[in-house]
């Protein structure tokens, strides 16, 4: 009799180990992918989250492919990601396609004070917009025809526009959200 125990126990094991890893990757594929449009309608409730969103990439930085811009139903709905070391970095043949991003969802709140410094730093002739949360204010396009001078005319009223926001807010502030990126994949859609 406990010959036969001992196999029946190893079998029970294995066999349970199995299917808990089966349920786990059965869990992790069965994620809710949101589009860009649903993850800034509720935005505020995923922060500091991880979430798994699917968009059109409008924009991939020229610097290194640091950080892309998905696209959702209109060119006024798109979210920043950072590429990261888990990604590595975006690819300028990416643009137009759609892609899966898994990441966590950060706010950077735009208020009075964050405003100053960007006013002081255009002033001196510099950028420092550590966040780069003007230029997601938008469809992050940067326009590389512009002059320097019509570059800062552009910040300028970027600032004056964040300025009206943010005393219109409740809250104090203008919530800019990004993504931490963890993952990519290309999103291929199925020819009928």
């Amino acid at each position: 009799m406990k010959k036969l125990a001992i196999p029946f126990v190893l079998a029970f094991l294995f066999f349970s180990c199995g299917t808990q890893s089966s349920k786990q990757k059965s869990e992790e594929s069965q994620a809710v992918v949101l589009t860009v449009d649903e993850l800034l309608a509720n935005a505020d409730q995923l922060v500091n989250q991880e979430v798994v969103v699917k968009g059109t990439v409008s924009h991939v930085c020229r610097n290194g492919g640091e950080r892309c811009f998905l696209m959702g139903s209109s060119d006024d709905l798109t979210i920043r990601v950072e590429a990261g070391a888990p990604i590595g970095a975006f690819k300028q043949e990416q643009m137009g396609n759609e892609i899966q991003i898994t990441g966590i969802l950060k706010e950077v709140p735009i208020d009075e004070s964050y405003l100053a410094e960007q006013e002081a730093a255009l002033e001196q002739g510099t950028e420092a917009d550590p966040h780069h949360a003007l230029s997601n204010h938008g469809s992050g396009k940067v326009d590389t025809t512009l002059t320097a001078e019509e570059h800062g005319e552009v910040k300028k009223q970027q600032l004056e526009e964040m300025k009206a926001q943010v005393k219109a807010s409740e809250k104090g502030y203008v919530p800019v959200y990004f993504i931490e990126g963890i993952s990519q994949q290309e999103v291929v859609t199925e020819v009928k």
